[in-house]
């Protein structure tokens, strides 16, 4: 009985996670209002979330404000990039599939299109704000990089984008209210310990890491950079698929060879 009540019991540890969810996704709600700012809040929110399911520092909506003020300016810029992309595609979508009546091939080849970039669109954004929370990079890498991670990790990419559309289903469906309480929130929680699992190859444990929660570094001396002005943090996959060979050393002529030659 006193294991049910004890605070550090698995289900209570889990229960206090699911209040920080909650907490965190009304901060982003507030935070995202002005629009332009949803880059940087969700960036925040991946933040927050991927410390807390690693049980990193325990003051998530600290964590949320710090890196919502570090990744301003790139979080703008890249919600922004996402934002209008976004629309642009269900607009695209809603085009080809409702409004636009069936003329044919034509219109097939376009449905076919709009399908597959709504796809790698999804694929991206599974990445893209845990990428700008967790590495320095520059936002066009960041974007590249996600869709590389995406298709790397392609079975992972699947489950995180169901992990995406079940809620949404069950909410529409169903009229399930209470899901707007966790909301968004609960889908990058899930996402999280995903994320987490996939870019430990690529993070480099610090000791010491107590005395500091929010450092989190990359190690540099693992990497080959092909470019030393930006620090990607895809580089190790790509060291390992840019297999190059090394130029083959010319035999040394003999000594007797060179004296028959001067004779």
């Amino acid at each position: 009985m006193g294991k049910l009540f004890n605070i550090n019991n698995p289900f209570w540890t889990f229960m206090g996670k699911l209040v920080d969810v909650v907490v965190l996704h009304f901060v982003w709600l507030v935070c995202s209002i002005p629009i332009v700012t949803i880059g940087p809040a969700t960036t925040a929110l991946y933040y927050a979330l991927l410390k807390d399911t690693r049980d990193e520092g325990a003051h998530y909506v600290r964590n949320f404000f710090k890196s919502f003020k570090e990744n301003m300016r790139q979080g703008i810029i890249l919600g922004l990039i996402m934002t209008v992309f976004g629309v642009l595609m269900g607009f695209s979508l809603y085009f080809y599939f409702f409004a636009m009546e069936n003329v044919g091939i034509l219109t097939t080849i376009l449905k076919a299109l709009s399908i597959l970039v709504a796809l790698i669109y999804l694929f991206i954004l599974q990445y893209v704000f845990a990428l700008l929370a967790r590495f320095e990079n520059t936002v066009k890498r960041t974007i590249q990089n996600a869709f590389l991670f995406s298709i790397r990790y392609i079975g992972w990419t699947i489950l995180m984008i169901i992990i995406l559309i079940v809620p949404v289903f069950i909410f529409f469906w169903f009229t399930f209210i209470p899901l707007l309480i966790p909301g968004y929130a609960l889908v990058v929680f899930l996402d999280c310990y995903i994320l987490n699992h996939i870019f430990k190859p690529y993070v480099s444990e610090q000791t010491g890491e107590e005395d500091d929660p929010d450092s989190w570094n990359i190690d540099e001396s693992e990497y080959t950079f092909a470019d030393s002005s930006y620090t990607p943090a895809f580089s190790k996959l790509l060291k390992d698929d840019e297999k190059k060979e090394e130029p083959a050393e010319l035999p040394e002529e003999s000594n007797n060879a060179e004296e028959s030659t001067n004779e």
